[in-house]
């Protein structure tokens, strides 16, 4: 790990959690209504229409559906800040919020106003202002590949900035015809949107956001994704940049990226909790997506299980009980936890758009146990370096149906073993460590039960009721009135 990787480690995204927002679904601020705000002609163009709040999504096949509007604004958001909060999550992740016309703002007009649907620019800043306040994050969806048709650069006569086709037609990404590609090669895009001064990736840093998300990172390309990192640390040093990438993580490593969005955790978790991987496999490949990676960017890479572009984690997985293994498994693997909106909640929701519907604040939550385990996963992560810091190892188990694995730092009292059972019945497993410095007789403690076993030559016997998962660490004392076998081992990291 490089000087800047541990710098990076050690800051405040080394043991961040992410909650992710969809605005316009999230919550209505300041006591108004859709309403309200389409009569002051907060929503402007013609093809927009606004819905009631308990309204389902549904996609129309004529498109339609990328223009009704819930509602949902910044201020909603700033009103709400306390429950993030409570639950852990410690970072905001908003797609994105600039002028627009669809209700997801992926075909922007204006890369320097905020969408009025959603607010002001002093709306913004008071969210900034709350957030950081609670010691918290914010980080904005920066859309760079591509733009609305009717972007303002087209309407100010800048083709340049884009790929004209004659007859007044411009390439558009992946052929969706109101969506128009950027020509990122021009220097006079890159100075406004990436290297000026006042360019947009600077500009809405300098107003209050703490990083970015990138939109289809893998289109611009490695080396464009250095050189705005590069720009925009030469300024904000401390500003994160994670990228929209569905592939291996591996590859993107060193692009000067914090991290992406880890779609590939979210398939392989997916598949080992339906059965499609046995454990043994699921474990091989996470195992090896952590030596291909490396800590230092994995570490970075968001666990992803649900978002805007994919089904519901609770939709896809059809036991609550494997809903929870999911969870866990976000947290514990090497990655930053990714919590979509409403997802402490129970919400349901298939293909988007039935992934982003409103959240009902007057409904108590479907699953009470699953905010319990984000709000205390969220606790164990700021409280145990193992689950930050530590390397990724797989553990032997005697019982091929568990997935057994530990986080471990050099020192031995920082690390945690992991059993998943992702089945209906009860296992009773062995458990080898392959750790010669956890001694015989040591207590191997249950985070979440308060249950413990003991080792014996660095293996213990666990047992998992259906669908449980364990959380348990060494009870590793240096210093003891009582005898300790660790009392010379203190300060010692070659293992």
């Amino acid at each position: 790990m490089g000087q800047d990787d541990e710098k990076r480690a050690s800051s405040f995204w080394g043991s961040a959690s992410i909650y992710q927002i969809f605005p316009d679904r999230f919550a209505i601020g300041q006591g108004v209504t859709a309403e309200d705000k389409y009569r002051e002609g907060r929503y402007p163009y013609p093809e927009q229409s606004i819905a009631r709040w308990t309204d389902a999504p549904y996609r129309n096949p004529k498109g339609g559906h990328q223009h009704r509007f819930w509602g949902g604004d910044l201020p909603g958001i700033t009103e709400k800040l306390d429950e993030i909060h409570a639950l852990g999550c410690d970072t905001l992740y908003l797609t994105p919020i600039f002028q627009a016309i669809t209700n997801h703002k992926y075909d922007t007009v204006d890369y320097f106003k905020i969408d009025p649907a959603f607010g002001t620019i002093d709306d913004f800043r008071e969210l900034c202002a709350e957030v950081h306040k609670r010691g918290m994050r914010l980080i904005l969806d920066g859309v760079f590949n591509h733009a609305s048709r009717q972007c303002l650069w087209l309407s100010e006569g800048r083709d340049e900035f884009f790929y004209p086709l004659g007859n007044g037609e411009y390439r558009c990404w992946e052929n969706i015809p109101h969506l128009v590609e950027i020509n990122l090669e021009n220097p006079a895009a890159q100075e406004v949107l990436f290297y000026g001064k006042n360019s947009v990736l600077k500009y809405w840093l300098r107003e209050g956001a703490d990083g970015w998300r990138i939109d289809c990172a893998h289109d611009l390309g490695p080396r464009l994704l250095e050189s705005i990192s590069h720009a925009m640390r030469a300024e904000f040093p401390d500003a994160l940049l994670v990228g929209e990438v569905w592939n291996y993580p591996a590859g993107w490593k060193n692009t000067g990226m914090d991290g992406i969005m880890n779609y590939t955790f979210q398939s392989v978790v997916y598949d080992f909790l339906r059965g499609i991987l046995s454990a043994g496999r699921t474990g091989a490949f996470l195992a090896d997506m952590a030596k291909d990676t490396g800590l230092a960017f994995l570490s970075r890479c968001w666990n992803m299980c649900s978002s805007h572009d994919v089904e519901r984690l609770g939709t896809i997985l059809p036991k609550e009980e494997l809903v929870r293994l999911a969870i866990v498994l976000q947290f514990a693997y090497p990655g930053t936890p990714f919590i979509y909106y409403g997802e402490e909640r129970g919400m349901m929701g298939g293909p988007d758009p039935e992934n982003r519907g409103a959240v009902n604040w007057e409904e108590p939550d479907r699953y009470p146990e699953r905010r319990a385990l984000i709000t205390r996963l969220n606790r164990l992560r700021k409280e145990k370096r193992a689950l930050t810091a530590g390397l990724f190892e797989l553990v032997t188990v005697s019982d091929e149906r568990v997935l057994g694995f530990k986080r471990r730092t050099a020192d031995v009292a920082e690390q945690l073993i992991v059993l998943i059972n992702p089945t209906p019945h009860p296992i009773e497993t062995r458990v080898y460590l392959k750790d010669g410095w956890v001694m015989g007789g040591t207590r191997i403690l249950d985070l979440d039960t308060g249950e413990a076993y003991r080792s014996s030559m660095e293996r213990f016997v666990a047992t998992l009721a259906p669908y449980q998962y364990r959380l348990l660490e060494p009870q590793v004392r240096y210093h003891s009135e009582r005898y300790t076998p660790y009392k010379r081992l203190e300060g010692l990291t070659d293992r």
